[in-house]
């Protein structure tokens, strides 16, 4: 029984002080309009421009030219529900966007409180294959996308949990 106690405790404190790194591995980002935070990995750098934002991961060497990122956008959902932009900006128009769009997962979630919808896609941009992971919420009329973006090589890999990870911190701040 004392091993069992041992190794609970020892799982526990290993939790908590990986828990603390990550936290003291990030910063928080807070919209300027104050609708919505985040949390992103220090390292990484955030770029604004006509109302969106962009967290780009920190480059593999001089010879990596592919700009991971992920990013937040925001728009009028036009009295649209949750169901009805996902299938408009993302079932409707992606496959037509997108070259050799393939839907990899997709699913539903509760984000902070707020419905969403998400999935994990791919496409053909110039000769490489590109993954996404994208999460749409609804909130007060407001459409928020986030997406994070990388090659497809990197993506399971690499970016996947680093966009998961981003995603479950964003916040939008009910008035």
């Amino acid at each position: 029984m004392k091993r069992y106690l041992f190794t609970f405790f020892a799982l526990l404190v290993m939790t908590v002080l990986w828990s603390n790194n990550l936290n003291a591995q990030t910063k928080e980002y807070k919209s300027k309009t104050g609708k919505f935070s985040f949390k992103y990995f220090e390292d990484w750098s955030i770029e604004e421009s006509d109302g969106r934002v962009t967290i780009f991961a920190p480059k593999d060497g001089s010879r990596d030219i592919h700009r991971e990122n992920w990013g937040i956008s925001m728009a009028p959902a036009n009295y649209l529900s949750l169901e009805e932009c996902y299938k408009k900006y993302i079932l409707d128009a992606f496959p037509d966007t997108f070259n050799k769009f393939k839907i990899i997962d997709e699913g539903n979630d509760d984000h902070n409180g707020i419905p969403s919808q998400w999935i994990k896609y791919s496409f053909q941009e110039n000769d490489q294959e590109i993954s996404n992971l994208t999460t749409l919420l609804v909130h007060k009329d407001q459409l928020f996308i986030l997406i994070g973006y990388s090659l497809s090589d990197d993506f399971n890999s690499k970016y996947a949990k680093l966009f998961s990870d981003m995603m479950i911190t964003f916040r939008v701040h009910k008035d």
